[in-house]
């Protein structure tokens, strides 16, 4: 059995260890794999994205749990959905709508009152893999999850569009919240034109990072299809003076296309 982990616990505390104990104590032999730890504290979005680009890598039968904000809303619970032969366990946040927006109900697991308690949430999650690992799962209620406001990714205005910023990776990337066929509708086979900091412009997609000179901006097709800005050996989070210290507000931040 693989277990994937998507947590905003990072490692300054032992709460992502007793996850990862309570979870191998399930069925001997199982693999219990860290996708990220450091999401942005409640950051459901940035969640969502990490998700969406990884567990297709996975085989078929895996559990992916996604511990981000357990405790949100009105009446927190668990939730959970099979999609694509996978199962996905999450709080009932937001954050399932996000990576299948189709998906109208989910099972309901557990709910929780006050007061909170995440060892509680990671016994509740543990207990859920192992009915999952023994096919006694199904036959759970079927509530609609909750929804997150929606949030125009990229907004249209005479010049061309405003693109929000999704996250930062490690090396300073940038990705944008437009995709390789929005961008392809948007700009029409028309000249474009991306304006950072000071008289730093990108005017065309490259392939690959060294299309260009060390230190310079480009922006590229992630693998996710995804427009991203780079710096050949470099970070465009740097170029374009973004605080990175509070992921969760870089979402809010746009970057201009001119058209």
């Amino acid at each position: 059995m693989i277990i994937t982990l998507l947590t905003d616990m990072g490692s300054r505390d032992p709460t992502l260890a007793r996850m990862h104990q309570a979870l191998a104590a399930v069925q001997e032999g199982v693999t219990v794999t860290d996708l990220c730890s450091r999401i942005s504290h409640h950051n459901q979005r940035d969640a969502a994205t990490m998700l969406l680009s990884a567990w297709p890598f996975f085989p078929g039968g895996t559990i992916h749990i996604v511990a981000i904000a357990p405790f949100v809303g009105k009446s927190p619970s668990i939730v959970f959905t099979e999609q694509n032969g996978h199962l996905f366990i999450a709080a009932d946040n937001g954050t399932l709508p996000l990576i299948f927006p189709d998906v109208a109900t989910v099972s309901s697991y557990v709910s929780y009152s006050k007061p909170y308690n995440m060892h509680q949430w990671i016994a509740d999650a543990a207990m859920l893999v192992k009915l999952i690992h023994e096919k006694k799962h199904a036959g759970y209620r079927q509530i609609v999850p909750q929804i997150l406001p929606p949030v125009t990714p990229v907004q249209i205005n005479s010049n061309g569009a405003e693109c929000r910023i999704v996250r930062t990776d490690r090396y300073g990337n940038v990705t944008l919240h437009i995709t390789r066929s929005e961008f392809e509708t948007l700009t029409d086979g028309r000249d474009f034109r991306i304006d950072t900091i000071g008289s730093i412009s990108v005017t065309k997609v490259s392939m690959h990072y060294a299309d260009v000179p060390a230190g310079e901006m480009l922006c590229r097709f992630n693998r996710d299809n995804y427009l991203e800005l780079a710096v050949n050996r470099g970070s465009a989070a740097d170029l374009l003076q973004l605080d990175t210290s509070n992921p969760s507000k870089l979402f809010y931040q746009t970057v201009s296309m001119h058209i």
